[in-house]
């Protein structure tokens, strides 16, 4: 056993470990004055993961330190160690990092699937000062029986992770893979280099839900593959956030996520959303709005040189689907699209709205962006490219140097290839309104307002079957 051990050790290249009485189940036990723990590879995964389970209590009971592990080992956990968490969880305002021992290849830390294994999550971390450092891992199969299936990050704490997978994660409530919780002054995320797959909640938030006022940094990643039986498939359903929660994507690329509302992210609240050089693509709701990005609650929200593209809004024929690409919603939410496209979504509905972007009262803005090739598919659909309406409360649409072209509305009744706007205040300035395609009954093709639109430059041109001919209000300058 010593011999094997020492030669192990060894071999990994880490701090040797030192067989003293106090090595218990293979587990280096903490010196007098070091808290740090190796959990060398067994050829038995569920002894791997009973082994950091035993040197998560101690690194934890010791005031904090670094649990090492093996490159490529699976370390399967069976039982939670207490209540329904798998690991000791991270209090106390110390900080516990866990990590390989090349820091460069994966290990894998995962809920035992055997039919008779409880419901219980990988990591908890709760507490002002409290950190957990995660690195070059994977986290599979956790399983809550409420909230963050993976990672809790609970009451102030602070999660940093880099290179990770979060996959095959549940939860009944929210957060499939990781929950941030509202107590308190709110938690942190920080996560790099990372990505989140078929994760699932039974509420909101398939991969991340953020409650209250914490806080999500979320670069250089991947979320994809994500479910949420509510609103947000990858950040609330997929990402999902309430309360005055702080989420900022950047180089992030979110695909083939479902949700109710908001099939890559929904966001609820006060809290602001800056997305940044990131891809929303093939994400998709079901009997709700936002087919990429749903946004309520009087927010404000920046998206630059971002793609959301080939996203889809569906809903029966007693619902409305808005907002195949983007849905702004009802409560004064402030958007801003700066060198972003919006291309190729659709709404599939009687009656769908804005087969690009609906905005429903708020204020959405587009500098230098591009909306192109959506499209509104179904009986008395409205808005193929934009949709915009003052339902709640007034409602403004800035289009500055800025295109929606090729985009379509089919079905019988079906209004406005371009831009449809019902009651809100238009403002186009160097836009390009081109090639629009409606239905040759109602027209316009291009441009229909109930309020009168002055545009600045731009054009207005191409658009089928006309450019605004039969618009209620006039287009000044707009030539059928």
């Amino acid at each position: 056993m010593t011999t094997h051990l020492l030669r192990r050790a060894r071999a990994l290249t880490v701090a040797a470990v030192t067989l003293t009485a106090g090595t218990v189940l293979g587990v280096t036990a903490p010196s007098a004055h070091a808290v740090d723990q190796t959990v060398p590879c067994t050829a038995s995964t569920t002894t791997n993961g009973t082994n950091l389970q035993t040197a998560m209590s101690a690194v934890v009971g010791g005031g904090g330190g670094t649990i090492t592990l093996d490159d490529y080992c699976v370390y399967e956990l069976t039982v939670p160690i207490s209540g329904t968490t798998g690991l000791t969880p991270v209090s106390g305002g110390i900080t516990v990092t866990v990590t390989t021992v090349s820091g460069l290849n994966t290990a894998t830390i995962e809920r035992s699937t055997a039919g008779s294994t409880t419901p219980f999550n990988i990591f908890t971390v709760t507490g002002a000062n409290s950190v957990l450092n995660l690195s070059h891992l994977s986290l599979l199969n956790g399983s809550a029986p409420d909230s963050g299936g993976a990672v809790r990050v609970l009451a102030t704490a602070t999660l940093n992770a880099d290179h990770m997978l979060f996959a095959g994660n549940r939860a009944v409530n929210d957060g499939g893979a990781l929950l941030l919780s509202n107590a308190g002054t709110g938690s942190t995320a920080t996560i790099t280099t990372s990505t989140f797959s078929d994760n699932q909640a039974g509420a909101s938030g398939g991969a991340i839900r953020l409650q209250g006022s914490s806080t999500l940094n979320l670069s250089d990643s991947s979320v994809s593959g994500n479910r949420a039986k509510g609103n947000g498939g990858g950040i609330e359903g997929n990402i999902f956030t309430t309360g005055t929660a702080v989420t900022t994507l950047d180089s992030v690329t979110m695909t083939h996520n479902t949700a109710v509302n908001g099939g890559a992210i929904a966001m609820e609240g006060n809290g602001p959303l800056t997305v940044t050089n990131s891809t929303i693509s093939a994400n998709r709701t079901i009997e709700g709005s936002g087919g990429g990005v749903y946004l309520a609650n009087g927010r404000t929200n920046s998206f630059t040189g971002s793609h959301i593209d080939g996203n889809t809004a569906t809903a029966s024929d007693d619902n409305v689907a808005s907002g195949g690409g983007l849905f702004n919603s009802n409560f004064g939410a402030v958007t801003t699209l700066n060198t972003t496209t919006v291309a190729n979504n659709q709404v599939v509905n009687a009656n769908g709205q804005g087969g690009g972007i609906a905005g429903v009262a708020g204020t959405v803005t587009l500098n230098s962006a591009t909306v192109t090739g959506n499209l509104v598919s179904g009986r008395f659909g409205k808005g193929g490219g934009l949709y915009s309406d003052d339902t709640d409360t007034p409602s403004v649409v800035n289009v500055n140097s800025s295109s929606v072209s090729s985009n379509k509305v089919v079905g019988t009744g079906a209004v406005s290839g371009g831009i449809y706007n019902s009651g809100a205040t238009v403002a186009l300035s160097s836009a390009t309104v081109d090639n629009n395609t409606a239905p040759l009954a109602p027209a316009p093709g291009g441009v229909y307002t109930t309020v009168a639109i002055v545009p600045t430059g731009g054009s207005i041109n191409g658009n089928f079957p006309t450019n605004c001919l039969l618009s209620p209000a006039m287009v000044t300058g707009c030539v059928n």
